[in-house]
């Protein structure tokens, strides 16, 4: 058995990417504090006695009496793929391994998943009560291990031999302890970490989307082009990145960091499964509701703050004059990367450019023409607590790719353009 852990702000994302499987048949509700068994797999989703049930627990966070930052706990416990585990022992389970933990009491509610070979379950908590006080988390990552392992006994489970049984799982949905570090000698092995976990995790379908990703991490990828053939990549290329963005490692070519890691990169452009994720309509419009979200912002910070409370990012890339002509959002939950015109006009570059001149103009007594110092940043990456401004009036990260570049189009969008195009002739 291995349990995976992570916390959140809000209970929105881990909410959504699980009630999302539901509505794909790739999950049900099993159980929860106030959820019955739910022995038919009804596709019920339960969304607004969740809500309710956790309601008494996070109100308290809203009066700020509470400090916890991240009260949300999300926990998959994994079986082996040969264990043969029914939907009562689960819901069982659940509840031995919350009171371990030292989460009896407090309100859960539990997905079945079935997905994958490794059917699973993925469970959302708190650790907040509804006094407001934290639950202790000290030596968790120790307590769990001692937790599975008696679930393993108790009912009959095949050993996780040698295997991490309790893994923190907030590398796997923040990013941000996996960010480039230039004061570590050991470049390539930190490049070949962030790289493949990029790559197992996240889906994209463009190098373009992929280079404005990787600024995540402080890292500039470049592809070079084939003489031949400038619309196809024959290699890869990384650089490191200091905190202002500027290169602090020599060029290193993918192929030296890791055996056929461009070609496993490449592959992940044209990978099914990323089209079905990137092209998938409720995905997109689960990602847009919480662009919608952040929008209502009353200021960049209110901005980036709101979208870090969905575990999303943006990547904004801007010209010498600080006009954003790039967006590349990016949503943890889901693990995609699209530009934002692929989800609409209303989440374009121009949108978001307009609304960061609304807030400076506001800022600054309705002049648009804020004082240059102000103006300087050219790559504005979406952070919790604010946003990070990187880059400078000589160099910037925004000239990796030049001013006006044609965003590169996927084939699903392409494909759907060409479908408006044949509708529009036929209505005219």
């Amino acid at each position: 058995m291995i349990a995976k852990i992570s916390t959140a702000v809000s209970i929105a994302g881990g909410l959504n990417y699980n009630l999302d499987k539901v509505v794909q048949g790739e999950a049900y509700v099993l159980c929860g504090s106030s959820i019955p068994f739910n022995s038919e797999k009804n596709l019920d989703t339960h969304r607004n006695t969740i809500q309710e049930e956790f309601g008494d627990h996070l109100e308290v966070l809203k009066h700020g009496h509470g400090r916890t930052k991240k009260p949300i706990v999300h926990i998959s416990l994994n079986p082996s793929p040969d264990d043969k585990v029914s939907d009562i022992d689960y819901s069982n389970m659940t509840e031995d391994y919350l009171r371990e933990m030292g989460f009896e009491g407090q309100p859960f509610v539990v997905f079945k998943h079935e997905d994958i070979d490794r059917h699973h379950i993925h469970i959302l908590t708190t650790n907040v009560r509804s006094d407001g006080s934290k639950i202790d988390d000290s030596y968790s990552k120790r307590r769990s291990v001692k937790a599975c392992e008696k679930l393993e006994q108790d009912y009959g489970l095949i050993p996780a031999k040698g295997q991490d049984k309790s893994v923190s799982e907030n590398a796997s949905v923040s990013y941000r302890d996996f960010i480039f570090n230039p004061n570590n000698e050991d470049t390539k092995a930190q490049i070949k970490r962030i790289a493949n976990f990029t790559n197992d995790k996240y889906h994209f379908e463009t190098g373009n989307e992929y280079k404005a990703f990787m600024r995540l991490f402080g890292l500039d990828a470049r592809f070079a082009k084939s003489d031949a053939d400038d619309k196809k990549n024959k290699g890869l290329v990384f650089y490191g990145l200091d905190s202002s963005g500027q290169h602090v490692t020599e060029p290193i070519q993918a192929g030296t960091i890791q055996k056929g890691l461009f070609k496993k990169i490449e592959r992940k452009f044209q990978s099914e499964k990323s089209k079905r994720i990137l092209s998938d309509i409720r995905t997109r419009n689960s990602i847009k509701a919480k662009l919608d979200q952040a929008k209502t912002a009353t200021s960049k910070d209110d901005f980036f703050q709101k979208l870090s409370e969905q575990n999303m990012d943006i990547v904004f890339r801007q010209n010498d004059t600080g006009r954003i002509y790039g967006a590349t959002v990016v949503d943890h939950d889901f693990g995609v990367v699209l530009n934002g015109s692929k989800l609409g006009k209303a989440y374009s570059a121009n949108v978001f450019n307009e609304l960061f001149n609304s807030f400076d103009a506001a800022n600054f007594g309705g002049r648009t023409n804020k004082p240059q110092e102000q103006n300087e940043y050219h790559v504005t990456v979406g952070d919790a607590g604010g946003g990070i401004f990187f880059g400078g009036s000589s160099g910037g990260l925004a000239h990796y790719e030049r001013v006006g570049e044609k965003p590169e189009e996927s084939e699903t969008d392409k494909l759907n353009r060409k479908s408006k195009k044949r509708k529009k002739r036929r209505i005219h």
